[in-house]
């Protein structure tokens, strides 16, 4: 049989030729065919690499790669085997660092590039970026997987031991050896207590194997890496575990094996139950069970302790409430409760079931755990703002912020307080007037003056806008699209601006009946009134001893939505924002009667949706 590839690298190409009598590589150097060692491959899955005796005939495209450089040979290794690529035609960059994604894009070649099926895991890692591919698969074998929560940061250079942790985990993905003597110590470098905890273990075994170097008495483990240092870290662990005995990587080969990949986001547990006290959240990994069971639980060892995982593909848990969908996103109807599902199909979040009704699709996210809210604030800063500030630092709670323009450029320091200590900073207008009443133009300003008076006195970019009472309609929302926001309206109002009264905004969030809140609310407070800030500081309180946490908005609604769109409407929980013209649905052309339209829009408003009038009004 006969196959080949070709690929390109500046002057030259390099061919396989797949032979019954082995692989032989030829490359062409300005029109000069010359045929290196037979039965060696550039890449491929459980291949060799070419060897520097083999590179030797390589001639370097690069012009700032030089024979003095002590990079050279690293980097022509790196080129020759396609693992690295330049950074123009003509040159490498041999200086310039290394990203995220060039990182795991270079171990992904270095498996022969497999099939990987797209799946929205990360917010910011579209379905054609060039490095999509090698991220999925870096997050699937658990080499490299996200930073925060849906984040993968493609685009994040890397340090020295955020790429050891990297080449540690692709190590044990491939059953190399990552034993590591006990004698190896840090002492002779002098800011060995830079290191980070989680990288301890893979910077052991990088300094032990001789993979990585100090200099001047100093690991810097902190220090970004660059793609020259990058080849020549490479180049050394291919060197090392080429000459490793088969029957050493046959043994850990076989430890592989007996490791089950779990493809999705899951939940450990004390317990072989779903009610049990649910513990760690994990992205899709591999996992070693300690012992298994038919129904389906498996324990595993984790940095935390041995911990409980449900194993089978086509079943999942379903943790909350959750509404079925005759198609992701769309069409939605009845709700199941909590329950173990058989698992039809899955894209993303959204996985299909089966139902009495037939199939149906649900959204489920294991990131969210417990029950989540949104405190936000609008109308500030004002002088309430900072003992607010003072009390949410305290209880390490965050929160989003809808500031006026004019309040912030009278107050910058206190504008800037709320972004250098963690919480989210966000657009109310500059004047609080309702825009609805102004002209497009008129809007258009308003959202101008007050994203550059945030920026001056934050450097932060806004994401989000609310307007003033709450008010829009298709010119507002257009608007607010131009500039990217999407309109982030509540579901808790607690009518402080009305009541100023402790007890009456307490009761918004608990009662005699326990907490009020559901997973999801976005709760509407004002932090220009004393009694707003009281009650909130007594509310997180309480809800924190009662399980409840808080995130910003951004954090709570991109766990539950996939992207958030610009001009859209989002008031909080799990329901998407849905449009409910009621003169279309009393139309001729509407499947519905006109004297169903009333009954409809009492039942989504019932069911927490915004519903709007066919001009666009709430």
């Amino acid at each position: 049989m006969r196959k080949s590839v070709r690929l390109e690298i500046v002057f030259f190409a390099v061919l396989l030729v797949f032979l019954n009598s082995g692989i032989e590589i030829i490359y062409a150097i300005d029109d000069n065919v010359e045929r290196i060692a037979a039965n060696q491959t550039l890449l491929a899955n459980n291949s060799s690499f070419l060897s520097n005796d083999n590179i030797s005939t390589f001639v370097s495209p690069f012009i700032d790669v030089n024979e003095n450089d002590w990079f050279f040979d690293s980097v022509l290794h790196a080129a020759a085997n396609n693992l690295m690529h330049g950074a123009s035609a003509t040159t490498f960059a041999p200086n310039g660092t290394m990203s995220r994604a060039m990182a795991v894009t270079v171990l992904y070649r270095m498996e022969g590039e497999p099939y990987v099926a797209f799946e929205p895991i990360f917010y910011d890692v579209p379905a054609d970026g060039w490095y999509s591919n090698s991220v999925l698969w870096a997050n699937q074998t658990g080499i490299a997987t996200y930073v925060d929560i849906g984040l993968f940061a493609p685009d994040r250079d890397t340090s020295r031991e955020q790429l050891m942790l990297m080449l540690y985990n692709y190590a044990q993905y491939r059953a190399y050896d990552t034993s590591t003597p006990d004698s190896v110590s840090f002492d002779i470098f002098t800011d060995s207590a830079e290191l980070s905890d989680w990288a301890d273990q893979a910077m052991r075994w990088a300094v032990h194997n001789e993979f990585i170097y100090g200099s001047n008495d100093r690991l810097m483990p902190g220090a970004l890496v660059t793609r020259a240092e990058f080849s020549a870290i490479l180049q050394r662990i291919l060197n090392r575990f080429e000459q490793q005995p088969t029957e050493q990587v046959l043994i850990r080969q076989q430890d592989r094996q007996d490791r089950y990949h779990i493809p999705w986001q899951f939940i450990t547990y004390l317990e072989p139950d779903f009610r049990s006290a649910k513990q760690e959240i994990y992205a899709p990994q591999r996992v070693q069970p300690i012992q298994s069971r038919d129904d389906g639980w498996a324990q595993i060892s984790t940095v935390y302790g041995d911990r409980w995982v449900y194993l089978l593909e086509n079943k999942r848990y379903v943790e909350r409430p959750a509404f079925l969908f005759e198609e992701p996103g769309r069409a939605w109807g009845q709700i199941i409760e909590q329950q173990v599902v058989s698992v039809l199909e899955q894209y993303g979040h959204w996985i299909q079931i089966e139902t009495w009704l037939g199939p149906r699709w649900i959204y489920t996210n294991p990131y969210i755990v417990g029950k989540q809210v949104a405190l936000t604030f609008d109308d500030g800063p004002s002088v309430h703002t900072l003992r607010l500030l003072d009390a949410l630092a305290e209880r390490n709670v965050s929160a989003t912020f809808f500031v006026l323009g004019q309040q912030v450029t009278a107050h910058p320091d206190w504008a800037a307080r709320i972004v250098a200590e963690g919480h989210e900073i966000a657009s109310h207008g500059y004047w609080h007037q309702v825009l609805t009443h102004v002209s497009e133009d008129m809007a258009r300003d308003d959202l101008y003056r007050t994203r550059n008076s945030i920026q001056q006195a934050t450097g932060a970019t806004t994401a989000l806008f609310r307007p003033a009472y709450g008010e829009h309609n298709s010119t507002v929302r257009g608007v607010a699209a131009e500039f990217g926001y999407p309109i982030i309206m509540w579901s808790v109002d607690t009518r402080d601006w009305e009541s100023r009264n402790v007890d009456a905004i307490m009761n918004h969030f608990i009662n005699q009946n326990g907490v009020r809140l559901r997973d999801g609310d976005i709760i509407l407070l004002h932090d220009i009134h004393g009694t707003s800030v009281d009650a909130a500081i007594q509310a997180v309180d309480l809800m924190t001893a009662k399980g409840v946490s808080f995130v910003t908005v951004s954090e709570l609604l991109m766990e539950r939505h996939e992207n958030l769109v610009p001009g859209m409407v989002y008031s909080g929980q799990v329901n998407p924002v849905l449009y409910a013209f009621t003169g279309w649905l009393g139309s001729a052309s509407s499947p519905l009667h006109a004297t169903s339209a009333p009954t409809l829009t009492q039942l989504l408003k019932s069911a927490g949706f915004v519903v709007l009038r066919a001009d666009g009004n709430l």
